[in-house]
Order: structure tokens, then sequence, then C-alpha cells
């Protein structure tokens, strides 16, 4: 192609008529660019606080709806360290129901494979669109998740992650290693002479002093019923369909970031177990006290080939702390110490779980602890009794036994610091 210079002419610009159109040409064309930039970085902007504010989409353009169909899929990964192939391409990033776009997925079938180590893996499909006779996953309708998207699907595994889904070596490891947390709080205590404990749902008066020693014990065992009263999960030891004597996968409410290691949280069955010995020499025999089925929870992490288990940060869930977690099924299972209005019970146990969990009703805010008023109420559960703390506990209920002035200085002593609150 040749390019003709034009020849000066009536239509043809002088040279500085020439540089003046070029100025105002490219003067124009800065500012129309200008302008684009600066919407293109608006919308950035938009986009990213969409993002990290839910208020923010009340600033989003009016005629830009939240997305919808039948091929916009999310996937739970838990626990998290686990990873995703679909169709057999491993998936670097799966989206946050909260706050990422779903994945599309083309018309068809797709096969999905859970892989997280040590568990066995884990596959089953999906169709697009949905046929549930076509299909082997579990999947769940999820509506208005997200800020920008109504509906969506959400897949999950064909099993949920137990110990029945690890190999048999990691399955007894992982007991182990939970086991092994627990008896981080085992404890003892010294029952007095005349001093009230519980034995098989009755009531005993010491006679002489003992050595009470208290212990939580894991129920694995399937093989038998059981029972979970008081507070709990879900109906009796289940929870979303799974019998939590064997693992519950539970989705912990905790915000998650580049730094949160891994992790597993879940739901298992305990049961508080105290023993008694005679600290006379010569005096044998000892008692034993298994006391009824309760829900703990742990967050488990798979580090280096090896199981860890810890209790979460107190205030986050009063299933964390296995010695009060009694104390407060007893207390919202009879109505004769529901609060009064405006009050609320706060659970608090010492670093020695044996001497007891204290129940402090107050006129505060739940989980937390004021300084103790004269007409507060105080209980203590004391080697499975529930004790009068101070004068308004016993004037409200004149049934319970007075705590002895040794008990309510080791109540003291909890109180000033406290090793879990609830």
């Amino acid at each position: 192609m040749v390019h003709k210079t034009p020849t000066r002419g009536q239509n043809t610009p002088s040279p500085r008529q020439a540089g003046q159109t070029w100025w105002h040409t490219r003067s124009a064309f800065i500012q129309r660019a200008s302008k684009i930039l600066l919407s293109c970085i608006l919308a950035l902007i938009l986009l990213y606080t969409a993002d990290l504010l839910p208020e923010a989409k009340l600033f989003l353009p009016p005629n830009i709806k939240p997305l919808a169909g039948n091929n916009l899929f999310y996937f739970q990964t838990l626990p998290a360290w686990g990873t995703i192939s679909i169709d057999g391409h491993p998936q670097s990033h799966l989206p946050t129901i909260t706050q990422d776009l779903p994945l599309t997925l083309a018309q068809g079938t797709h096969q999905i494979t859970w892989h997280a180590a040590p568990f066995q893996d884990m596959s089953c499909t999906i169709t697009v669109p949905p046929a549930k006779e076509a299909q082997t996953c579990p999947t769940q309708q999820l509506v208005d998740n997200n800020q920008r998207v109504h509906q969506a699907t959400l897949v999950l595994p064909p099993q949920h992650y137990s110990l029945d889904t690890l190999p048999d070596a990691q399955r007894q490891a992982l007991i182990t290693t939970v086991q092994n947390t627990l008896d981080t709080l085992q404890s003892t205590a010294t029952v007095q002479p005349g001093e009230p404990y519980l034995i098989e749902d009755r009531i005993q008066i010491a006679q002489s002093q003992l050595k009470a020693t208290q212990r939580f014990v894991l129920d694995i065992d399937t093989s038998r019923p059981t029972t979970c009263n008081g507070v709990r999960l879900g109906d009796s030891c289940n929870y979303n369909g799974q019998d939590c004597r064997r693992f519950c996968t539970i989705a912990w409410p905790e915000a998650i970031s580049d730094q949160t290691p891994p992790h597993w949280d879940i739901a298992a069955i305990f049961h508080p177990q105290w023993s008694y010995t005679p600290t006379q020499k010569n005096t044998s025999g000892s008692l034993q006290n298994s006391m009824p089925a309760q829900f703990v929870t742990l967050h488990i992490t798979w580090h280096q080939n090896t199981w860890q288990a810890t209790f979460h940060p107190p205030l986050e869930s009063s299933f964390d702390d296995p010695n009060c977690i009694t104390t407060i099924s007893t207390l919202v299972q009879n109505t004769r110490y529901q609060p009064e209005d405006g009050y609320h019970w706060v659970y608090i146990s010492g670093h020695n779980r044996a001497s007891g969990c204290i129940a402090i009703q107050q006129r505060t805010s739940a989980n937390t602890l004021q300084p103790l008023a004269a007409d507060d109420i105080m209980l203590i559960d004391r080697f499975g009794v529930l004790l009068a703390g101070n004068t308004a506990t016993a004037r409200r209920w004149s049934d319970l036994p007075r705590a002895s002035m040794e008990v309510l200085q080791q109540a003291q002593a909890s109180l000033r610091h406290p090793a879990f609150l609830t």
C-alpha cells in the first residue's frame, strides 16, 4: 500500500495549522483515555470493595444481577488441607462460598474426586443440568450465600470424613491423639469427710478422706446405643446425619486466611469419669462413676504425617470445655435453674478441673464475667453435685448443700485465674 503525501492546496493545512490540529487531537485523545482509565480504576475499586464489604453491593450498578444457574458449583473442602480434581484435573483454587464466584461447568457428566491424605480418596459424579438419577454426589442448593450469586449448587463428598474413612493405623493414631488431648485436663482433688459426691446418680457422703480423679474418656463404640442429653449439636449423639462417636465433620465459624493452618474441626463424644480412692493406707476399695455422654469439639491438624488436636479458644464454644459441659447440660435441662430476664449464666473452669465448674448468674451479656455482687447467684458443680456458693444462692435453692470454706477458696482462685470461660 502506497501512502501519498498530500500536496499543498486549499484544503491542506499549513505546518503550524497541522501542529495545532495534531495538538488538539492529542489533547482530546489524552482526555478520553484518562476518562476511560479513571472509569476502569473506579470499577476495580468497586469490585475489590464488594469482595471485602457486604454493604458495598449497594454501590454496584443496578443493572448487574446476582448470578443464578444450574451450572454454577461450589465444593465442600473439609478437611481444609484437602484438594479436589474435576474430571482428573486438580483444582489449584476452589471458590469460597461466602465471597467468590462459583465454578461454571459445561453440560454433561463430571467426575469429582476428593484427596485429603491420610483419608481415603472419594469420588462421585455430578451432571449438568442436574439429574438425580444419574449422579452420585450429594448436593445442596445455596441461595443468597454470596452477594454476587443468587443461586448455586454445593457439591459434597459421597461420605462424611470420619474415623471410618481412615486407614486402620491412622484411625488408631488419631484416636490416641484426641484421647491424649483430653487427658491433659485430667486432675485430682480431695473429698473431705462429710462432703457429698455422686455415684451412679446417687449422692454419697464421704465418711473418710478420698482422692478424687477426674478423666474425660472418648466414646468411639458404635456397637451399642448411647444417648447424649443436655446441650448438643444435633439429635442425641448425632450431627448432620453423622454419629459423632466416629468424629463428625463440622463447619467451624472462623475467619480463614492464608496464615490459617490447614485443619479439620470435629465433634466427638466423651464420658466424664470419676474414681474415688481412700487416702488411708489401711482402707481398701475404689469407687468408679461414669457420667452421661456429652459432646466435645476439637481442632485437628495433619502436619508432617502426624495428628495434632487442640481445643478451640475460650469464648468460641462451650463444647470445648469438657469440665463445664456437664454442668451446662444440668442447668439447661432443669427449669428451676433458668435465669431471670436480663440475667445470663457464665461458666468458669479453673486449671484444676477436678475442683469443679463454677456457674455464676449475672445481669450482664453472655460470656463475660463481672466482679461478683452480693445478690449474684453462684453454683459450684463439684464431684457431680451442685453446691450453693453464697448466701443468695442458698436462699433461692435451700435444698442445695452449701460449699465449704475450703471449696469457696478454691473457687475464688479459679475466678481470679480462669482456665476456660464460656
